[in-house]
Formats: C-alpha cells, structure tokens, sequence
C-alpha cells in the first residue's frame, strides 16, 4: 500500500475509532469532556515510526516557568506509528515528537483543537539541528535563559553574554525564541520563524530584530543559470506584498539588515521604499554569489526600532570597480544621485516631475526625444575619462519609445544613452537602429560594435572595453553582431562631460524613452556577472528564492 493510500486508511480510521471507542494507546482520560488528538509519524524511509515518544504542548508554554506537563499529554506511537492523546481544553497546541532509540525528532506546530476529534497532519521524523544564538543586550548571565515557546526546550545562559548553542532542535519551524530570567514576567523575543535544518546550524543574528527570513541565491538550472562564482555582486531585492509583511517593518524599511550564515552583515543599500503601495527596492552586496548551487543563502532580518544602516557607498564601492551608478529613481526634476563614493550627481535638464515613471528596477526617468536629459559635472577629467583602448564598462536597461526618435523623419541620428562626447566613447542606437558602442582613437577613427535593437520593451544593454577588444550584451547575451572601424582621421577628444541621453558635445541624437540603472565601471565586466544582473533584475528574478 503507497504512502498517500496509508494515510487515507490511517486517519479515517483513527477518526472513526476515536470518535466512537474513546481513547486509543496511551495514557488518556474517559472523562466525557477531553479533546481526542492523534496522528501518525513516519520515519524517513517511509515506514511507520513506532516506540516514538510524542507529547502536546500548549504553544504559549514556558517550559522554565509553566507547571510541568501532566503525563497524560504523553503516549507513544505503536507498530502503526499512531498516537492518541486526551487532552482537556481547547486550543493552539505543538505535537513534539522524539524517537526514543534513533534520537531523531519532530515538531509540528500550530495545532488547532476545538472539536471533539483533531487529527494531526501525518510528520516524518528526522534527524535534529542545532541553534546558535546570539543574546540581546544586558543579559543576565547567571538567572537568563532561552526558550522555544511551545516545547519543552529550554537552555541556560550558564554565564554566558554573547551566544549560547541549543542541540537537539527539531527540523522545522519554530513559531518563536524568546530570552527570560527566572524573576521576568515579560520576555524579550528574539525571533518570530525561525528554520532549522537537520543536521546543520542556525544562527540567530541581531538578537530583538522579531522577524528573519533566508533568501537563497539560486545559480542553478533552475534558476539563474550561472556556472561560475561572481564576487562582490550587487544583489537586487524587490519586496512586495507577495513576499514581504510591510506592516512588521519600520515605516521607511530602518530596520531591514541581511547577513551573512555567519552572523556578519552584509552592506545594504534601500533604494526605495513604500509601504502604502508595499514596494521596495534593495541592493546587497554579496561576497561571492557562487555558481550552479541552489543552497547558498543569506538572511533578511527586520522588526526591530532602530536607525538605518543603508549605505549605497558600500555596495556600489569604487574598489570593486564602480565609478558611477545612477538609479534614476530620484523625482523628473531633481537632483541624480551618484550611489558611489564619488558623488557624481547629474542634474536633470529640461525634465518635470512627470518624468519620473515605473522602471525596470522601482522608478526610472522617461526622456522625451526633443530637449531633456541629464549631465553630469565634473565627469571631464578624472575617474571617468577612461584612456584609448582603455577598461571600462557601460551599462544601462533602456527602453526606447522609437528606434528612429522624434522627429520620425527619415534622416536619423540616433539616440544617446551614455555619453562622454562623438570622439571620445559612447553607448546608444546608431542611426541605422542597432546597439552601438564606440570609441575614437587619433587617426585610426572610431572603434564600433553593434548589434541589432527593438523598441518599446525594457533592454539591459552593456558595452565592456578591455583593451583591443570589444564586446556587447543584449539582455546578459554576447552579441558581436558587428565589430569594425570607421572614420579615419578622427581626433579624440575628451574635454565633455558625461551625459545620459543625448550627445555630451552637441545638441541633438535625444534618447527618447526610460532609462533606468545606468553604470560606469572601470573594469571589464565578466560574461557571468553580466547574465548575472540579467537574470536577477530583469522583471521576473530568476536568482532569490524567498524561504523562511
């Protein structure tokens, strides 16, 4: 008989002897009034678990402070791996469960009593983790203790301040941790949902932040497709009603921390945030995003009343290679704000606050093809003029109303999205409606590669120079369609400064469209890191898996 057949069989039985013979094995009550509970436990290979011990808990139970339990909130599975137990009184309870030979465990939480007869959905035992902790502030070494509400888990400080380890955890969920001392009447809680996975460690980070949940960088094929590790990656979080209770956090996303498995923090920056319309936009710098794993994770904790740590400097830091990056989430008409250390902030020129609008990636700036754009002072010299032949990265998700822009005529200029003047380097769509990135270098003329462009529908489009050679990516795609040099006898020239859409030098070649998220870096982009972006920012992320 398979499993699911099992199960059928099992609860309609325990249902109907339950509800018609009063208890089955174990120590239970006839008083008339008790509530029935039972359920079944397998091990992990499927067969019925017996000589199991299981006891129900009440889920508000301190196992520290609480009368001890009465025995008869006890039994123990028979060959079928049933259990049966009376208990008096309605209520929200936890199954816990321990097999007294294998040592392996159980825990079902949030078992609702209210009828006669409550049947447990059927568990598995498994093999225990392991809780590390890390304590609140000004604990009390000598009376302080943690408890896991609703079990019978409770572990003393023993002098310790810093952290303390529980073994023997059950996998799973546990609702809620809580830090007491024996003369509290009102714990401090630690944690709401807290995973433990068998065998393995959890790390309770940022003690009194009430909320955590794992979000796990998937690099596999099924997810992001990457096979190579990607190191100090900005990891683009969106949270949404769908994955994120923004009624548990600060109004403005303060408490939001991510750490790593270690308990270190990672740096963070919140781009934005709004919690009427319950949407944000957060990038975090990962170490090392490794490849083809779907195992990696790292922690997302909140609820707690602090100031926030958000600090774009940190995740977009200039040794890593980010000399510009420009979220274009700022209102139409003001300021740009540079997300490095850099401060290249650009200044929106014939732009109102309309031109703010929904973007790839939160908002985004919509320029209109005729006048508006945005410069960028100080950007001539310095960090940003990158020599001929030189390393550098342009990066931008771009979608363009027309390929041809206004005026539609028939003559055509093109549309600039990055540029620092016609002779020095540029990333934009060529008169002839194609990606186009290109460089001058004195006599020889202009270094070009393209490839093929479409209009209205959102594009990540990266240009990466690394010496002699040039390359474009199309949506995390190399796409060399075209690569050659024309112009000779072309001057460079390097006195402009950046502008994002139009020609830096000259009055025309007007981006018409939004563009959001442009990039300025001076190192050459890896083929995985670009797929990377892609594959995490585009609307549907293929990277975060959100799990508690």
């Amino acid at each position: 008989m398979n499993k699911i057949l099992t199960s059928i069989v099992t609860v309609y039985g325990l249902l109907f002897f339950a509800c018609s013979m009063g208890p089955i094995a174990g120590g239970g009550s006839d008083l008339p009034d008790t509530k029935v509970v039972g359920g079944f436990i397998y091990n992990e290979n499927n067969i019925p678990a017996a000589g199991a011990q299981v006891t129900i808990i009440p889920s508000t139970h301190n196992p520290v402070k609480d009368q001890p339990l009465p025995n008869s909130f006890t039994d123990t599975t028979d060959a079928s791996g049933t259990y049966s137990i009376h208990i008096p009184d309605t209520g929200t309870y936890t199954i816990q469960a321990v097999h007294l030979l294998k040592r392996t465990r159980l825990s079902v939480p949030g078992v609702y009593v209210q009828d006669d007869t409550t049947v447990v959905p059927p568990g598995t035992l498994r093999d225990p983790g392991i809780l590390k902790v890390f304590l609140p502030d000004s604990v009390d070494p000598v009376n302080g203790y943690i408890y896991l509400t609703g079990t019978t888990t409770a572990k003393s400080l023993g002098g310790n301040t810093v952290s303390v380890i529980i073994d023997s955890v059950p996998a799973g969920i546990i609702p809620s941790i809580y830090y007491a001392t024996v003369t509290d009447t009102l714990p401090v809680l630690v944690r709401y949902n807290v995973t433990v996975t068998a065998n393995e460690v959890a790390t309770i980070t940022m003690p009194t932040w009430r909320y955590s949940m794992r979000l796990f960088l998937n690099t596999s094929s099924t997810g992001a497709q990457i096979s190579g590790d990607v190191v100090n990656f900005p990891v683009l979080v969106r949270l949404s009603s769908a994955n994120f209770n923004f009624s548990q956090a600060m109004p403005g996303g303060e408490d939001i921390r991510f750490t790593r498995k270690d308990n270190s923090l990672l740096p963070y920056e919140i781009e934005y945030w709004n919690a009427a319309d319950q949407k944000a936009v957060i990038w975090v710098k990962v170490d090392t995003v490794y490849g083809n794993t779907n195992t990696r994770h790292i922690i997302m904790a909140w609820g707690a009343s602090t100031s926030s740590s958000s600090n774009s400097a940190a995740v977009f830091d200039t040794a890593a290679g980010f000399q510009g990056v420009w979220h274009l989430s700022n209102e139409g008409n003001s300021p740009v704000y540079d997300a490095t250390c850099n401060r290249f902030n650009g200044t929106p020129q014939n732009m109102t606050a309309s031109s703010s609008v929904g973007g790839m990636i939160g908002k985004a700036l919509d320029f209109d093809g005729i006048s508006s754009y945005i410069s960028i002072p100080g950007t001539a010299s310095g960090k940003l003029n990158f020599p001929v032949k030189g390393t550098y990265s342009l990066y931008a998700w771009v979608c363009t109303d027309s390929l041809r822009g206004p005026p539609y005529s028939v003559l055509r200029n093109g549309q600039q999205i990055i540029s620092k003047g016609d002779f020095q380097y540029n990333l934009d769509i060529d008169k002839i409606d194609r990606w186009h990135l290109s460089e001058v270098e004195d006599v020889v003329g202009y270094h070009r590669i393209e490839a093929g462009a479409q209009a209205k529908q959102w594009t990540l489009v990266v240009g990466v120079r690394n010496g002699s050679s040039m390359d474009l990516y199309i949506n995390g795609e190399l796409r060399n369609d075209s690569l050659f040099t024309d112009g000779q006898g072309s001057m460079r020239d390097t006195t402009w400064n950046i502008v994002i859409g139009k020609m830096s030098d000259q009055n025309n070649r007007y981006f018409d469209g939004k563009i959001d998220e442009v990039r300025i870096a001076n190192v050459a982009l890896t083929p995985d890191w670009i797929r990377l972006c892609y594959m995490n920012q585009k609307a549907i992320d293929a990277l975060i898996e959100f799990r508690q």
